[in-house]
């Protein structure tokens, strides 16, 4: 069974599991690297590692302080040259000899758990100043939305755009059962949102146009890089 090693942001790891499971699976380490900018930590790892330990193809997630002898590195994407219209998954199965088709299966699975019919997020990191967030929220509100993330994400978003309901969530794993409980996620290219790609759930992307590179074309997902963002119907009045 191979060892997988990864030290990069959480999302970054989201997005290295469709090449992680082409090459049959196996054991996760995790190590910091300050090069990334974002120190990954012991609870940083236990918070992601209830999810990825629940995928069929992960027999485990451990944190590390140093790269493992005879692992597979997928720190090697990061000298991969993101082309415009790739997304980061393309870039792990790039650096690896996969195919680009390996990213357009879920790559995660979870039990869903209902608790909106909308789920949304915004982090500080990559926004798009002109996404219509007052649009979507008057659009979809009688529905019922709620925001998931951190206390602070969600002050910051009352503050820009009004009032809309928090859910908080223990970890990766009960963020993945509320995500995959709704019949939609808005929100912008975070650790949410690859959670939400991971699942293939309909989405809205607040894209951020100089690194659109969480782009996954699919039938089901819209971006605001798109002039004819359009609105997903939901089937319970939204």
């Amino acid at each position: 069974m191979s060892i997988f090693h990864h030290s990069g942001r959480l999302g970054d790891i989201l997005y290295s599991l469709p090449a992680l499971r082409a090459l049959g699976g196996g054991h996760l380490v995790l190590t910091p690297w300050l090069l990334v900018g974002a120190l990954l930590t012991p609870t940083d790892v236990e918070n992601l590692g209830g999810l990825l330990r629940c995928q069929p193809y992960i027999r485990s997630v451990t944190y590390a302080p140093h790269k493992p002898p005879d692992c597979i590195d997928l720190n090697g994407f990061r000298h991969q040259r993101w082309l415009q219209g790739q997304t980061l998954a393309d870039l792990y199965l790039r650096a690896l000899g996969l195919p680009a088709a390996e990213r357009d299966q879920a790559w995660l699975g979870v039990e869903p758990h209902r608790v909106a019919p909308v789920v949304i997020h915004r982090s500080a990191r990559y926004q798009d100043p002109n996404f219509p967030w007052p649009a979507a929220l008057r659009r979809y509100r009688r529905a019922g939305i709620v925001f998931v993330g951190t206390p602070a994400e969600h002050r910051d978003f009352v503050a820009a755009f009004g009032p809309v309901a928090y859910h908080a969530t223990a970890d990766f794993l009960a963020l993945a059962r509320v995500i995959a409980g709704a019949d939609l996620f808005i929100g912008n290219q975070s650790a949410p949102y690859a959670v939400a790609e991971g699942l293939k759930q309909r989405t809205v992307q607040e894209t951020h146009l100089p690194w659109a590179n969480c782009v996954f074309r699919r039938a089901n997902a819209a971006y605001s890089l798109d002039l004819d963002l359009q609105w997903p119907a939901l089937d319970a009045g939204g």
